[in-house]
């Protein structure tokens, strides 16, 4: 550098290093984001890595107030606040909520609450802010939070206040008092509970979040207003024919909602809403109202902590000990009973239970229309016992809840207009259900009319041969057949199968009714071959079987739909194949109203294309039966 150079650079120095830009007349640039950037852009605009939303951040430094929040947030707050109530421009109220929500996650449980207090009264005011915006059409804005971000604050801040209320044992508690962190005052009046069954038959609340769902294909939720919970049902049997499973649970939102009092002080209000009965609520007040604001709602989490509360079974011993089973054995609800739904019945298959409708249930009740018109059951049995034995125990239970639950018009109608869905050998026992004619199983078991079955015998005797084998018409509208051997599986005849036969237990329940029909027909085993020998479900599969043939014969009822759900090892709508279980020739039946063959193993009720099918018919019948 020449000397003359150099003396000019040395003069300019202190002047370039006061410089706003030093060296560059470029202020600000664009450059290429990494992938992950990419990402953020997006997200950021909610909240950004470290918590707090962008336009949070952005307020806080660009009004030179980050280092004084960091100090005294309280006092920020109060400042935020102080510029709302000048300009009247919601944006201050969602910064200073989002500042509460992220204090909130920073604190302690005791100073946290007055956060998330304090973040009510925001959102709260962001809400009757809302009321004064219109839409484009003139309409009064729907939605209780316009912004997204002010609807998950809200949410978070609901967990927040639950979560204290339930560790301090505050839920039941008719009134008390708390603050928030800039003194507000916010007196509790006693929560308010909509639920289908009474509130003291709650055993606990406990918030979706604090559960991870696994194992489920897809978790059935939404976004909305409030706190999803998992209403906990006490061990009680509240119907005696229809069962109440151990571990049963409710899905259950739960709101918050201040009303200012004449002191400036708040009441609150907290809200525990049954989400299979309500999916919006509507909230009025002195200072504003809201219509159809649409809940957060969560039914995985639910039906996920209930099933994995199921005592694990032995299904290989159930199967062989049906006498273990017997205590367990029956209907059973998987929601509280509902008179204005109608009853969706599912039934397992051999050696299974009803948690192999897992997947179904969750993705059926992700249809709103579903979930507002159906209720699901499943019925329990061993598949060690004959099929007809428990087509029968179906058949009387089905029978006992209708007579026991069914007391209007209405409800008798929802009732018949039930539908159920067999799987393999469930759809057998389904079948027997279904007869034209309610003697045709014992006819072709026997191999005579029911008049010639019963001449000989005395009226007591009859009696008591319609109690066993007699299936009446039953309620049921619709049946869905899935995998089911109507003809019979050659695999029962397999040695394996055989041998299995060989080792189940004769049940104790079935011997009274064995030594009841020996007597009736004096040892004629003519008349009623089947009373030979002990038969069991494995052998009731048997192509060959004197129940294979007899089933074949019946007819089915008339007035009942039904439809075949078929699996195919080798691909869809193939005709003629099998599912490595039961041929195709065993699962067609003629006169389906509808049948669809899926790429699937014997576990076609697992399959998304299935269930879709499923959730089509369930769909066509509530349309068609209104």
């Amino acid at each position: 550098m020449k000397k003359t150079h150099f003396k000019i650079f040395a003069a300019l120095l202190p002047l370039l290093l006061a410089s706003c830009s030093l060296f560059s007349s470029r202020e600000v640039e664009a450059d290429e984001a990494s992938r992950r950037m990419t990402r953020e852009y997006f997200s950021q605009m909610i909240f950004n890595s470290d918590g707090l939303s962008f336009d949070t951040e952005n307020f806080l430094r660009g009004n030179l107030m980050r280092e004084n929040f960091d100090d005294d947030p309280v006092a920020s707050l109060r400042k935020i606040n102080s510029y709302y109530q000048i300009s009247g421009e919601s944006q201050y109220l969602e910064i200073a909520a989002d500042l509460c929500r992220w204090l909130a996650l920073r604190s302690d449980p005791e100073t946290a609450i007055r956060y998330h207090l304090a973040a009510f009264y925001y959102c709260r005011s962001a809400a009757q802010n809302s009321q004064k915006r219109k839409d484009a059409n003139g309409n009064q804005a729907a939605r209780f939070f316009y912004g997204y971000r002010m609807l998950l604050i809200y949410n978070e801040a609901c967990y927040g206040l639950f979560s204290y209320l339930r560790t301090h044992h505050l839920l039941n508690l008719d009134s008390f008092e708390l603050e928030d962190v800039e003194g507000r005052k916010f007196v509790f009046a006693p929560g308010e509970y909509h639920l289908s069954l009474p509130r003291e038959q709650i055993a606990d609340y406990l918030p979706c979040p604090d559960y991870q769902v696994e194992k489920l294909s897809q978790k059935n939720m939404r976004l909305g207003l409030g706190l999803p919970l998992i209403g906990v049902v006490k061990k009680k049997n509240f119907y005696q024919n229809l069962h109440t499973p151990t571990g049963l649970t409710i899905p259950v939102t739960m709101l918050a909602f201040f009303n200012e009092n004449q002191d400036h002080s708040f009441t609150v209000k907290t809200l525990f809403l049954d989400a299979s009965q309500k999916e919006a609520f509507y909230w009025d007040n002195s200072k504003f109202e809201f219509k159809d604001i649409p809940l957060a709602l969560d039914f995985s989490t639910p039906l996920a902590y209930f099933l994995g509360k199921i005592p694990e079974q032995n299904l290989i011993s159930l199967m062989l000990n049906p006498d273990e089973a017997e205590k367990s054995n029956g209907l059973y609800m998987l929601e509280p009973y509902q008179p204005d739904k109608i009853p969706v019945v599912f039934v397992h298959g051999l050696m299974s239970s009803p948690g192999t409708w897992s997947q179904m249930i969750n993705s059926l009740r992700n249809n709103p229309e579903i979930r507002h018109k159906y209720q699901f059951w499943f019925y329990y049995y061993s598949s060690g016992v004959p099929v007809p034995v428990s087509g029968k125990n179906l058949c009387d239970a089905l029978y006992a809840v209708q007579k026991e639950l069914c007391k209007t018009d209405a409800e008798k109608k929802n009732f018949e207009n039930m539908v159920i869905i067999g799987h393999s050998m469930g759809g057998l026992i389904t079948r027997t259900l279904i007869q034209q004619n309610s003697h045709e199983l014992a006819e072709g078991l026997s191999g005579q009319s029911w008049a010639e079955l019963t001449k000989d015998l005395k009226p007591d005797d009859i009696v008591e041969l319609e109690k066993l084998l007699n299936f009446p018409p039953l309620p049921i509208h619709r049946v869905i057949f899935m995998a089911v051997p109507h003809r019979g599986s050659a695999m029962a005849k397999w040695s394996i199968a055989r041998f299995g036969s060989r080792l189940i237990t004769f049940p104790a329940s079935l011997f009274s009714s064995i030594v009841t029909l020996r007597n009736i027909f004096k040892g004629n085993y003519k008349l009623l071959p089947e009373l030979n020998q002990f038969y069991t479900g494995i052998d009731n599969l048997d192509p060959d079987s004197r129940f294979t043939k007899a089933l074949k014969k019946t007819s089915i009822n008339q007035r009942i739909i039904y439809h075949s759900i078929i699996g195919d090892q080798d691909g869809d709508n193939l005709l003629g194949g099998s599912d490595g279980v039961v041929p195709y020739w065993s699962s067609h039946l003629d006169g389906a109203a509808s049948e669809l063959v899926v790429k699937s193993g014997h576990s076609v009720h697992r399959q998304p294309a299935a269930i879709r099918e499923v959730m089509r018919i369930l769909l066509l019948h509530g349309k068609e039966i209104k």
